[in-house]
Formats: C-alpha cells, sequence, structure tokens
C-alpha cells in the first residue's frame, strides 16, 4: 500500500491509504463524495450506491448541504455519512474521491453579496 495525500489548494486535505488495484476487501470500492449532501453530490451518492460492489462515504458539513437530500441513503448497508468540513484535515481510508465540496465559492458569493 502506498500513502496518497489529497490537497486541493488551500480548501481541503483529505489523506487516504490506497491500495495498488483500486478495490479493498471482497472487491468492494470506497469512494469518498465531499459535499455529498447538497445537489449534486446528494445525486452522485444516489448513483454510486447502486452498485452493490461500491461502498460510499459522504463528507459533508452540512452548510449548505441538508441531510433531506440523502435520507433515502442512510440506512443502505454500503452508504455512511461523516459530519466534517473539508477544510479540516481527515484520514479515510478510500480507493476514489468525488469532491463536490466548494466552501471557496460561497466565501466569495456572500463577499460579493455584502458587498453590495
Amino acid at each position: 500500500m502506498s500513502r496518497k495525500n489529497w490537497n486541493a489548494g488551500d480548501l481541503s486535505i483529505i489523506r487516504s491509504v490506497c491500495t495498488d488495484q483500486g478495490k479493498g476487501n471482497a472487491g468492494m470500492k470506497k469512494i469518498l463524495v465531499t459535499g455529498g449532501a447538497g445537489f449534486v453530490g446528494s445525486n452522485l451518492c444516489r448513483r454510486l450506491v447502486q452498485e452493490e460492489n461500491n461502498d460510499v462515504i459522504c463528507l459533508d458539513n452540512l452548510m449548505t448541504g441538508k441531510l433531506d437530500n440523502i435520507q433515502d441513503l442512510i440506512k443502505r448497508p454500503n452508504f455512511k455519512f461523516i459530519e466534517h468540513d473539508v477544510r479540516e484535515a481527515i484520514d479515510i481510508d478510500i480507493h476514489y474521491i468525488y469532491h463536490a465540496a466548494c466552501p471557496q465559492v460561497l466565501r466569495r458569493i456572500r463577499k460579493a453579496q455584502q458587498e453590495r
């Protein structure tokens, strides 16, 4: 196993341990979706959990995302929700990342609204 550090600018640091083949035990693929409780992220999670060999981890701080968006996924055995801010480091054993969280955009929008 090799250690990979994922860094999307100063927005997020997600450290992950990746296997060489991209699959964990029994062929399961562990997939992290940041911003997973938002509109785009929740629909992505919904699509990913349909495949039985996908283990989907939804990471969201619920700043703009809503638990209502993923309510139908919570009881699925291959879905896990973690309330966490992507701007803070977190160690998660994963194979793939879909980065749908974007707190920097929110700061810019709020700043522009305040300047009006």
